[in-house]
């Protein structure tokens, strides 16, 4: 019998009424066909109502992931059991309790209107902006949100111009209406970009609302350093989202949700968050271009007519608006962790300050630069109604039935918990957690909210003052937050996960079309090592950084393969249904493409040919990738797509990449994979390479591909068996002989353990496993006893290769043996390669093409050329 168990848990101490629930959760092959064959019940069996949605599907069809939204009542400090189950399989189903209540739309010509029960909403099609109707006369609208002012370095006033309007989603429950567009004025068109959102909920009296600005001009290079101040920059004072209030209303408010409420003197009251109010607030973190710190004091400030005062700490303020008839409430979500943020309201309007003006010292969105906001109305708040300030019911799912759909690899149980755990839990149980790490250099603030702070780059420099260092998400901590989460289900990992997750699609992620096309879209590696971040933000290089800082210092330069995770933002999407963790890993899976294979144009074809011999790119002429972690990288991303869209494409492209890159035919002793310091990362290829078969067998796709994989990923596990050992063994060939070096060893447990797996006699198979629990067992014991354990790099590492061994022990390889007939391929000669590479360019490429591609190579000739409008 189908079912998946779900448990909500209260914890804020707030009794929950009407609350709207979404999550997503896996199905094993050819358990559902339909959404149509689901429903959900609670514990007396009575069905909740509830909108399934699909969001992947396995190769079949049958259904792999789906998304289901509802709403629930729910006391504080309470639990709930639910089940998701077949209807047809369920009996004493009682379904005369589903809720009452509609959420409709009507698309008319030039506008949409939005119905929630008795309350009509009116969104313009060609202006941003919301029309609530008056509940006192059904004809007469007022404006609900008024309208968005950005204000320039000059103060000169844009506003929205509307490229495109949509429906993105519309169920019976939710409703999301989505705008595009610039920013413009009278005179002339700005190039910086808009995308907001109206979310309704059926029974609801709250509109969600999420903002995101975006700045889509490439950066002018300098030397391959990102700092502040370049020209491409966009220099602006303020941005605001003015909406009415409840007509001549009163002014309350709170300044964080468990707090009681307070009433404003003089009905005009504003709330300034300037800082993080941390103890330390005045961190290098926060300075702006010339160097110099952008924060005017600790805290936030609350203005109540001409009387204001400066408070110590940090404010989530909720303002209500009421009058005899009406009470609205407003609050802008994570307020003080993206200061500088404010919130105003007089009698007759509200002032959401996304950016405020409060903030005399102005703002930069680099290059390729986003930022996301969201914000909440609640347009008849009821004092009962707690909703709009809690953050929302997280429901967990039965970890034994997510191991059991096979949808998540690696995932465990709590009873099969690893050796690794109590190391990991150091993450969110320690003196230097990742929350206690955000407060070392106050990493909050809109730019840096979400990303960690690279302790470990501290161990090796003698800085004299506080070491600015970003982490960009290396080794995907992303993925590693979400598999403690799904393993333990405690939510402090959740937390991390999602901050961490906006954080990435906003400001890692160079959101450009037009620069380099190994640039664009790509991520940006951490900043540089042992190096302060200085005025490069999270962008790697700076031009204040000295040069030659160590061995095989680049000092400049932009994304690389070497720096491209996704399977955190896969899992986000799959977890959450957010559209914007899926397009970013899709938009990563096309830059790394472009890395290594181009975009089809002769000029590309000319250099890469040039670039053979480059040990990091492919060779065009032998038709074979780099043994390294860019190629692992690529081979990985390009199997999360596959998971994302279940395009066999991709899948077929890992395998060829793969095929390409290694072979049971090598000599492996010519690959200098000893060579530690140049070679370690062929263990992250390899890790690659088991995944891809883990993937094939998820679908039962046991061709000839996968065996031959399969025997070449064997080959050089036999190699590993013989010849790997501890790094830390020979410290003499490390040029930082740190234990970042006993965590990686980790990755050479879990490829044996993988060995053990697919291995196909029992002496082998042992061998492999006693040689993978040296290893695990050497990187739990070194690290009990490492006072650096719970640096950031060590973390990341342990938490990206967690449960590997306890997965091995409870699965067994599901691929039938097979004997493998193979020859070593013969290719083609490299003037044969040479003449089809020419024939495939003149094929792919186009004028448009080639000249796109000729203007990159001039960073300020491009820019002018985009400034032409050209």
């Amino acid at each position: 019998m189908f079912e998946v168990p779900l448990n909500i848990n209260e914890k804020d101490a707030f009794d929950r009424s009407n609350s709207f629930v979404k999550l997503s959760f896996p199905i094993a092959l050819n358990k559902v066909q339909s959404e149509a064959e689901l429903v959900l019940i609670n514990e007396q069996n009575k069905v909740v109502e509830a909108h399934f949605s699909s969001l992947v599907k396995w190769q079949n069809n049958s259904l792999k992931w789906v998304e289901v939204s509802f709403f629930i009542d729910l006391d504080a400090n309470k639990s709930i059991a639910l089940k998701v189950v077949k209807s047809s399989e369920y009996s004493g189903i009682i379904t005369d309790t589903l809720a009452t209540g509609k959420l409709e739309l009507f698309d008319e010509l030039d506008h949409y209107t939005v119905k929630v029960n008795e309350s009509n909403y009116c969104l313009s099609k060609h202006h941003l902006g919301l029309l609530q109707q008056s509940q006192n006369d059904k004809n007469d609208y007022k404006q609900a949100i008024d309208s968005f002012e950005l204000a320039d370095e000059n103060n000169k006033l844009f506003s929205p111009s509307i490229n495109s309007v949509k429906v993105t989603k519309h169920t019976s429950l939710e409703l999301v209406i989505n705008y595009q567009g610039i920013w413009k004025n009278k005179h002339k068109a700005s190039a910086i970009e808009f995308n907001f959102s109206f979310s309704f909920y059926k029974n609801s009296s709250r509109v969600k609302h999420n903002f995101s600005i975006h700045n889509p001009l490439p950066m002018l290079h300098h030397k391959g350093k990102w700092d502040l101040g370049n020209e491409n920059s966009f220099l602006f004072n303020s941005l605001v989202c003015k909406a009415n209030t409840v007509h001549k209303s009163t002014v309350e408010y709170k300044l964080d949700g468990n707090k009681p409420w307070q009433n404003c003197a003089t009905n005009s009251l504003s709330i300034f968050q300037a800082s993080s109010g941390g103890k330390n607030w005045q961190s290098k973190n926060h300075i702006d271009s010339k160097g110099k710190l952008a924060l005017e004091f600790s805290g936030y400030k609350v203005s109540d007519g001409d009387k204001s005062s400066i408070h110590q700490g940090r404010s989530s303020p909720i303002i209500k608006c009421s009058n005899a008839k009406q009470s609205a409430a407003y609050a802008i979500d994570d307020f003080w962790q993206n200061f500088p943020t404010s919130i105003a309201c007089n009698q007759h309007n509200i002032e959401f300050g996304l950016f405020p003006k409060d903030h005399s010292y102005g703002y930069e969105l680099q290059p390729g630069e986003k930022k996301s906001y969201t914000f909440q109305v609640d347009f008849n708040c009821q004092e009962n109604n707690r909703e709009f300030y809690l953050k929302p019911l997280l429901c967990n799912i039965d970890t034994q039935y997510l191991t059991s759909t096979n949808a998540i690899p690696y995932l465990i149980t709590s009873e099969h918990q690893s050796s690794l755990h109590k190391l990991i839990n150091s993450g969110i149980d320690s003196d230097n957690d990742f929350f206690v790490k955000r407060e070392k250099i106050d990493e909050f603030g809109w730019r840096n909210f979400g990303d960690i702070f690279a302790d470990h780059e501290t161990l090796e420099t003698n800085y004299a003052t506080e070491l600015i260092s970003h982490y960009n998400n290396q080794y995907d901590p992303l993925y590693g937050f979400i598999y403690q989460f799904l393993k333990t289900k405690d939510q402090r990992w959740w937390t991390l996960a999602q901050d961490l997750a906006q954080h990435i699609k906003d400001i890692d992620i160079y959101h450009t079309e037009k620069d380099k096309a190994h640039y664009n879209n790509g991520l940006f590696w951490h900043t540089d090592h042992y190096l302060s971040a200085e005025t490069a933000t999270h962008r790697t290089y700076s031009a204040l950084q000295k040069s030659n800082a160590y061995q095989d210092h680049a000092g400049g330069g932009g994304p690389g393969t070497n720096h491209c995770y996704t399977t955190g933002l896969m899992l986000h999407y799959l977890l959450t249904g957010d559209q914007s963790s899926k397009d970013a890993v899709l938009q990563l899976s096309q830059w790394i493409t472009n890395v290594f294979e181009g975009t089809g144009t002769f000029g590309e074809m000319l250099v890469a040919l040039k670039n053979n011999n480059r040990a990091d790119l492919k060779n065009t002429l032998k038709q074979q990738y780099p043994l390294d972690r860019g190629t692992g990288n690529y081979v990985s991303t390009l199997i999360d797509s596959f998971e994302l869209t279940s395009k066999q494409s991709y899948l077929d492209k890992a395998g060829l990449v793969i095929k390409q890159t290694i072979s049971h035919f090598d000599d492996i002793n010519k690959r200098d994979l000893l060579n530690v310091e140049e070679s370690w990362f062929y263990t992250i290829f390899l890790q690659s390479v088991y995944k891809y078969l883990l993937i094939k067998e998820s679908i039962t796709q046991f061709d000839h591909c996968f065996y031959l994989i399969k025997k070449s990923f064997m080959h050089y596990c036999h190699w590993m068996l013989d010849n790997e050992y501890p790094y830390l063994d020979k410290p003499e060939i490390l040029e930082y002989p740190n234990h970042t070096w006993t965590a990686q060893d980790i990755r050479k447990a879990n490829i044996l353990y993988m060995a053990f797996y697919f291995a196909e006699d029992k002496t082998s198979a042992q061998a492999y496993k006693a040689k993978a629990d040296f290893f695990y067992q050497y990187v739990v014991h070194t690290l009990e006893h490492e006072p650096s354990r719970t640096v950031t790099r060590i973390l990341a590492i342990l938490m990206q290769n967690d449960g590997i061994k306890e997965f091995v022990k409870s699965n067994k390889c599901k691929a039938p043996k097979y004997n493998l007939m193979v020859q070593q391929t013969i290719k083609p000669s490299q003037t044969k390669q040479f003449l089809l590479n020419v024939l495939t360019a003149f094929e792919q490429t186009s004028i448009k093409k080639e000249f796109f591609w000729l203007r990159t190579l001039s960073t300020k000739l491009n820019c002018f050329l985009i400034k032409a409008g050209l």
